[in-house]
């Protein structure tokens, strides 16, 4: 919780290597999981990510919490704070993965600072991007007053696929969905 640059909760990241394939990035919580990134200061710090780099599309890039997750990231005086990150987009920007992210009841989840987002899902290609939430908050305090903050954002460019946001009960401080075909 310093004031490290860059600093990620969870991290799963699958990586191509130049075979087109790099399998699944998944992380999955228990129930009443109590995460804390970069309260003390840094910039671009983000709770949990998911990265499946695949050029087949045929990975995924998944976030699933449990019941009851309170998440906390960001710090009020610095920028690009990240809560919940799902990244299907392939290495080679053609045809990437499915990427999503769930949230069970009870979700608490504080972005703090400048051009900060609770939730990113991007994709490419034919695949879908999906947030599915059930009851609980995304709170963003952005400081700043400029309005780039964002409390869901999904992202699909390129081919077919389909954007899905379900929020449930949640109460969100903003929504941007963008589609870029």
């Amino acid at each position: 919780n310093g004031a490290a640059n860059g600093v990620y909760g969870v991290l799963a990241y699958a990586q191509n290597s130049g075979s087109n394939d790099s399998g699944f990035a998944r992380v999955n919580t228990n129930d009443g999981r109590t995460i804390t990134v970069g309260a003390g200061g840094g910039d671009n710090v983000t709770g949990i990510e998911a990265i499946a780099e695949d050029d087949n599309g045929v990975e995924d890039a998944t976030i699933v919490l449990g019941l009851n997750n309170t998440l906390a990231i960001g710090s009020a005086a610095k920028s690009g704070a990240v809560g919940l990150s799902a990244n299907g987009n392939s290495a080679g920007g053609t045809n990437g993965s499915k990427a999503s992210v769930t949230a069970g009841n009870g979700l608490a989840l504080t972005v703090n600072g400048d051009q900060a987002a609770g939730i990113v899902v991007q994709s490419e290609g034919n695949k879908q991007t999906n947030v599915t939430l059930g009851t609980g908050a995304i709170e963003l305090t952005d400081n700043n007053g400029d309005g780039d903050s964002v409390g869901i954002r999904v992202v699909h460019t390129g081919g077919t696929g389909a954007t899905n946001i379900d929020t449930g009960t949640t109460t969100i401080g903003a929504v941007t969905a963008i589609d870029g075909d």
